[in-house]
């Protein structure tokens, strides 16, 4: 199986296990992201975030309502979005209250 997560933009963290392709994509971000955690207006004041390994993180499935299944990766809950020979893409079930973007793609 083959996992893909990412929001679309630029850039990307690969990392290859027997198990999963996690490909994390951000602007042009290498091992570390930095959250602002001050003032809008002080940007020298940053926190490290390290970005998880893919070996990391398990993804298991679960119902969802209406016998639907979700996949459920790095703590985020994902519902089938469209299902070809290829595989199945998933996105994320909190996108209209939240706007999340995140797409996983299951490979078969």
């Amino acid at each position: 199986t083959t996992v893909q997560t990412g929001t679309g933009s630029g850039g990307g963290v690969n990392a290859t296990t027997s198990k999963a392709l996690v490909k994390q994509q951000q602007s042009s971000f290498t091992d570390t992201s930095y959250v602002d955690v001050a003032d809008q207006g002080n940007s020298d004041a940053q926190v490290p975030i390290a970005i998880p390994k893919a070996g990391s993180q398990n993804f298991y499935f679960t119902a969802g309502q209406r016998k639907s299944v979700k996949l459920v990766y790095g703590g985020y809950q994902y519902v089938k979005f469209m299902e070809n020979s290829k595989g199945i893409k998933w996105i994320c079930s909190t996108r209209s209250t939240t706007k999340c973007r995140a797409r996983v793609r299951t490979t078969k």
